[in-house]
């Protein structure tokens, strides 16, 4: 969850796609869905939707921690890049061949995706999300 002094990432297709940012002020529902106050990496803050942030992860251990939590909560309530890690898991393998779910993973998440849309670029370019395993990662 969006908490203060949680570390959260734009969300792919927002104007600040990648960018990470600290929450200063958890999120305050209103009528037009909730607000988070974030504070950016330059110093400034800013108010946006929460639907344009997710939860940002540790490189070194992301994909195993993100494994680990996305079981531990349920996939119900699993972050959405809890649920790629658990989806990469169960069927990478199966679906792209002999990839490295966690390299998989590491790529799509530079790349700022969400599960949706690494299961949609599975079911619609298998070739695509395979070349995801060998991005060069920040």
């Amino acid at each position: 969850m969006m908490n203060k002094g949680s570390r959260v990432r734009f969300r792919a297709g927002t104007e600040s796609a990648g960018q990470e940012a600290v929450v200063v002020r958890d999120a305050q529902p209103n009528r037009m869905g909730a607000r988070v106050v974030v504070r950016m990496a330059d110093g400034s803050t800013r108010t946006v939707a929460a639907d344009r942030l997710e939860e940002a992860v540790d490189r070194v251990h992301g994909y195993y921690d993100a494994l680990r939590d996305g079981n531990a909560a349920g996939a119900s309530k699993a972050t959405d890049s809890q649920v790629m890690a658990m989806f990469l898991d169960s069927f990478a393998q199966i679906l792209l061949g002999a990839v490295s779910p966690k390299l998989v993973w590491e790529g799509a998440q530079d790349k700022g995706m969400t599960a949706l849309q690494l299961v949609h670029l599975i079911g619609k370019d298998p070739r695509a999300a395979e070349e995801l395993q060998w991005l060069e990662t920040s």
